[in-house]
């Protein structure tokens, strides 16, 4: 075994790591690739991986509820997704936003995904619906981390570096835990299965 994270791979426990770091950082699939060393493929299909365990998380923590609410919940989550798609990719640019929304009481709730979503999609370009979809569970869970290291540092801005930093940190830890505790996951569909 090449490294603790992925069965049959080649690549080494320290790429995988390289490659993780990106993905929580926001670096584009080509640019990780480029960095490390790797096809733009195995980046992407790693992308891929480490989102089914952002996902699988997600449900995790919505299966310890009953069965009526864990539909509703799904049925909510695909609306949620839909709707953020076409504000990422119809909507106002993060400083035309924050314009329209000056002295307005917003709660970072509500505007936490959008802003992470308007930095993935300076840093990746477009994605389609469907990558998007697999890449929501990063960009709510980023917004949701960074909501919590704002409050700690006592800051209104969501995206300061070092509210940045520790949100690329914390899901970093928690994602390589998980790889590290189960190396292979089912395949899911995080919104139909």
């Amino acid at each position: 075994m090449a490294n603790p994270y992925i069965h049959n791979s080649t690549l080494t426990s320290a790429q995988v790591q390289a490659i993780l770091h990106g993905y929580t950082r926001f670096q584009s699939p080509k640019e990780v690739a480029a960095q490390i060393g790797v096809s733009r493929q195995t980046t992407h299909s790693l992308y891929l991986k480490f989102s089914q365990r952002l996902h699988a998380a997600h449900r995790w923590e919505q299966a310890a509820q009953d069965e009526a609410r864990r539909d509703i919940f799904q049925w909510l989550a695909g609306r949620e997704i839909h709707s953020a798609y076409g504000l990422y990719r119809e909507g106002p640019a993060l400083e035309d936003y924050r314009v329209t929304r000056t002295g307005r009481m917003l709660s970072p709730e509500e505007y936490g995904p959008y802003v992470v979503a308007r930095e993935l999609k300076e840093r990746w370009g477009k994605i389609s619906e469907k990558a998007f979809v697999f890449h929501y569970a990063l960009i709510r869970h980023t917004a949701e981390c960074r909501i919590d290291w704002m409050q700690f540092f006592g800051t209104d801005d969501l995206s300061a570096p070092n509210v940045v930093l520790m949100a690329a940190g914390q899901i970093y830890s928690s994602l390589e835990e998980s790889l590290r505790e189960a190396p292979r996951a089912k395949n899911i569909n995080p919104l139909f299965s």
